[in-house]
C-alpha cells in the first residue's frame, strides 16, 4: 500500500471535519475580504449611482 493511502486511513474523523472547517471557514474568510476591498473600490470611483454627489462642506477655521 502507498505511505500516502496509509495515512489518508488513520486520520480520524474529528481530525478530518476540523481540517474542512478550517478550509471552509478560510474560503468565507476569503470571499468576506474580497467583498470589502471590491466595495472600497466602488465609492473612490464615485459613490453608488442614484444617491445624490453633494460638495463637502468647507470648515471654518476656527472651528474645533
Amino acid at each position: 500500500m502507498h505511505p500516502l493511502d496509509e495515512r489518508a486511513l488513520l486520520l480520524s474523523r474529528r481530525h478530518f471535519f476540523g481540517r474542512a472547517a478550517a478550509g471552509i471557514g478560510t474560503a468565507a474568510l476569503g470571499s468576506l475580504l474580497a467583498r470589502d476591498a471590491s466595495a472600497t473600490e466602488r465609492v473612490r470611483a464615485g459613490g453608488l449611482k442614484g444617491l445624490p454627489h453633494l460638495p463637502v462642506p468647507e470648515r471654518r477655521a476656527d472651528a474645533r
